[in-house]
């Protein structure tokens, strides 16, 4: 079936604050009975938040807890009517449009620089020692400088995340950005970053179809995993193969010749540079084009169903139309209910300590679509019986951006 991320929002659980000192009675393991308004207090209250979000102040506590449960529970995760006025990521300046495009290497600059006489903005020194110099600089120049944006854009998310008032936002943009993991060695390229954290913080609460294609089109997934080399007679199997074995299906649910396949499917997936006309814009970076000259045009065979007829081969298509493959394609992997499973099973451990997580996740299993939101989110007997995990760190998501 295809997977909403309403029902993912197993990953909007955290660990339980020092606030929330009770727990449910013993009599309540395995009881999936919804929290009655009798039940409902300050504890649990601040359990939520802490579930749902990053804690929150005594204020923030006492505001929950005096609302019924469902009302606590719809305050939270129906947040987008909630103003939420947060500063926008505050450019530097550090990007200089003379870097694009930029090279993948050391060798590749100066490669540049011989043939052209130019590179990065920068023409080669007609005299004296070390021409190339120049330019090798400010190749370094760029790869540390867009580190230290990198952690600019942590710090930046770090604040939001504690200054929100949509909390699930980015309880769930940081559960996709561990998911989704790129690295900023292999991006080197805040602005890719930055943009993708934003993806998570619009399509993280929604439907988990149209984030996997946000995902598959993003500027930082297309550069991590070689979107650029992945053309027609040499498909490159680096995303083709995440896609299934890391954000949808999991090992062993797939075989090589579907990651073959896969690659094929997504020929043609590429990056375009912004245009020289708003390069002096530094929130003007890479987008996503689909370029049909690179698609491979011929049928692709899977293992597993495709469509809903059950059949499993993406017809030949005109190169036009070829980027349908790839819809197709994650259509399938979005609807498949091993993808269904590993999500499941990913939110949980996000949520719980490793040895409860199977536990939980048959009861979640067991409530149903409809009610593994409430059950997540401490709205159930169940997940207030004793599960709890380190307090989640802040500072260490911080850390975290641009790492894989």
């Amino acid at each position: 079936m295809r997977i909403a991320v309403v029902i993912l929002i197993v990953a909007v659980a955290a660990p339980i604050s020092v606030l929330a000192q009770k727990t449910g009675p013993a009599a309540w393991q395995n009881d999936l009975t919804p929290i009655a308004s009798s039940d409902w207090n300050y504890d649990f209250a601040a359990h939520l938040l802490e579930r749902a979000g990053f804690g929150g102040t005594p204020e923030d506590i006492q505001a929950l807890a005096r609302l019924t449960p469902a009302e606590a529970f719809r305050r939270l995760v129906y947040f987008q009517n909630i103003e939420n006025n947060l500063a926008p990521f505050e450019e530097s300046g550090a990007h200089d449009p003379g870097l694009e495009p930029f090279p993948e290497s050391r060798p590749a600059v100066t490669k540049m620089a011989k043939e052209k006489g130019e590179a990065l903005g920068i023409k080669v020194k007609p005299g004296g020692d070390r021409p190339l110099q120049p330019i090798v600089n400010k190749f370094f120049y760029w790869l540390r400088a867009s580190v230290l944006e990198t952690q600019r854009v942590g710090y930046w998310w770090a604040n939001r995340m504690v200054a929100t008032h949509h909390p699930l936002e980015e309880k769930m943009a940081l559960f996709w950005h561990g998911h989704f993991a790129v690295n900023e060695a292999k991006v080197r390229d805040y602005r890719k970053t930055l943009g993708q954290l934003q993806l998570f913080q619009k399509y993280g609460t929604g439907n988990f179809r149209d984030l996997l294609v946000a995902v598959a089109q993003d500027p930082a997934m297309l550069s991590f995993l070689d979107a650029g080399v992945n053309v027609k007679g040499a498909p490159n199997e680096n995303f083709a193969r995440e896609i299934m074995e890391l954000f949808t299906m999991g090992v062993g649910f797939y075989t090589e010749p579907d990651v073959y396949a896969a690659a094929r499917v997504f020929t043609g997936w590429n990056l375009l540079p912004p245009a020289r006309a708003v390069l002096t814009d530094p929130t003007q970076s890479y987008r996503f084009i689909y370029n049909a000259g690179q698609h491979d045009t011929a049928p692709k065979t899977f293992s597993f169903p495709i469509y809903k007829d059950g059949s499993n081969t993406i017809p030949a298509r005109s190169a036009t139309d070829g980027m349908q493959d790839g819809l197709d394609f994650i259509d399938a992997l979005a609807a498949n209910r091993f993808a269904d499973r590993l999500l499941q099973q990913a939110n949980v451990l996000f949520v719980l300590r490793r040895h409860e997580a199977d536990g939980v996740a048959d009861s979640l299993r067991a409530a149903g679509a409809a009610d593994a939101m409430h059950v997540v989110l401490g709205m159930h007997r169940e997940i207030e019986v004793d599960h709890v995990r380190d307090p989640l760190d802040v500072d260490a998501a911080r850390r975290d951006v641009g790492r894989d």
